[in-house]
């Protein structure tokens, strides 16, 4: 009878940073959750890696927990909304997406913000980012006219 050798596979980049995270990532999310949602952390990480690894990559400064700070900044991202999530009368879809489009279409940062901060400081962040000043609408606006006396 003849035995195969078992080989080690390869992994990928993402593959071996994902495996060299995913303890860490597990123990920031479990230290920063009470006693009772410990069993909820491999959940929390799942999230926080789809969050990671859908959107672009930005420079974030690292925590002192060995998770690289592009992941604990999606993580911390994740632990908000679980902790303390936004009663649904809190945030008004219907009109966020009236005065700033449908949520696709937001910059990233604007997620975050909604998510960190609530409403009220995505709308103040999004006068200030969008929405132009009297005098740009004027000067858009303005259009020759021919008025007849």
């Amino acid at each position: 009878m003849t035995t195969i050798a078992h080989t080690s596979r390869r992994y990928s980049p993402p593959e071996q940073e994902f495996i060299a995270c995913q303890g860490a990532l597990l123990s920031y999310i479990t230290s920063r959750l009470p006693v009772t949602d410990w069993h909820k952390a491999g959940d929390l990480a799942q999230q926080t890696w789809t969050r990671a690894l859908s959107q672009p990559r930005h420079p974030h400064a690292a925590d002192t927990d060995d998770v690289p700070g592009w992941i604990a900044y999606q993580a911390r991202i994740v632990l908000r909304r679980h902790l303390s999530p936004v009663p649904a009368g809190d945030a008004d879809w219907s009109h966020l997406t009236q005065l700033l489009g449908p949520s696709t279409s937001w910059p990233e940062h604007w997620h975050g913000v909604l998510a960190d901060e609530g409403q009220d400081a995505l709308l103040r962040l999004a006068a200030r980012e969008v929405i132009p000043t009297p005098s740009a609408v004027f000067q858009r606006c303005a259009a020759p006219v021919a008025v007849a006396a």
